[in-house]
């Protein structure tokens, strides 16, 4: 399922290296990460199945992965 991870709020969106946060992402089981909205917002988008959100949910960078349609504001 397209789900939408919110990376953690108390950093710079600008902190995140993209390669590292797709690199840690993929190794949790995400797919087709995408970056895009990495620097501006500090969140990324992929493809994730319902039995992994708790694995990348506890990623040290991850604040919060949503499937797509119920992003909330932080």
């Amino acid at each position: 399922m397209r789900v939408h991870i919110t990376l953690d709020p108390t950093c710079p969106p600008q902190a995140f290296d993209p390669q590292e946060v797709r690199s840690q992402l993929e190794g949790a089981g995400v797919r087709e990460v995408s970056t895009r909205h990495l620097a501006r917002f500090g969140l990324v988008s992929g493809q994730l199945e319902r039995a992994q959100f708790a694995a990348v949910e506890a990623l040290p960078i991850v604040y919060a992965v949503e499937p797509d349609g119920v992003v909330r504001a932080v």
